[in-house]
């Protein structure tokens, strides 16, 4: 909603987005429910863990020798071609939720996650969950979802320099 309202206030036109409600200038709902409709879906599942191991998650996964593998028993499962699962270990250390708030890891104080309003790349629900374990653990977490933003980086510099300058500061 903050993102819609944001784009309404700096005079953009928001009345494509039939899943946002607007009242008076004011956004005043949004429909989760139609709101995927709308962001679609860019990769076929499953997106990251390919059945033919050649997502860079594949890569990243995999061995020095550039050796991709699985980390998912179902890609495993269904492959269409024979590969090797990561050990269990090398999955853990992928996954950040595995750490935070743990007592064992060092979480740094202050995060800022940005996803586009329509990235069709990552699911919103992967950075929202990111930053909800974070805030339960405690962390300052500045999370904004950019309107009619799709999966790209620079989403709004001065804002993330203006961010950085104020913890420094404090």
């Amino acid at each position: 909603m903050q993102s819609a309202q944001d784009a309404l206030s700096r005079g953009l036109d928001v009345s494509s987005a039939s899943w946002v409600k607007v009242k008076n200038g004011k956004v005043v709902d949004v429909d989760l429910d139609a709101y995927p409709a709308v962001a679609t879906r860019m990769k076929a599942a499953p997106a990251f863990d390919k059945l033919n191991l050649s997502s860079a998650e594949n890569d990243e996964f995999g061995t020095e020798n550039n050796t991709p593998k699985h980390f998912s028993a179902i890609s495993k499962q269904y492959e269409s071609k024979t590969g090797e699962m990561a050990d269990s270990e090398t999955i853990k250390l992928m996954n950040p939720m595995n750490f935070i708030g743990n007592g064992k890891a060092v979480t740094a104080k202050h995060f800022r996650i940005r996803h586009g309003a329509i990235d069709r790349d990552t699911a919103l629900a992967i950075p929202a969950i990111l930053a909800l374990k974070l805030q339960n653990s405690g962390v300052d977490v500045n999370f904004y979802s950019p309107w009619n933003r799709g999966h790209a980086g620079d989403y709004d510099l001065p804002e993330l320099f203006n961010w950085i300058d104020s913890i420094c500061k404090a």
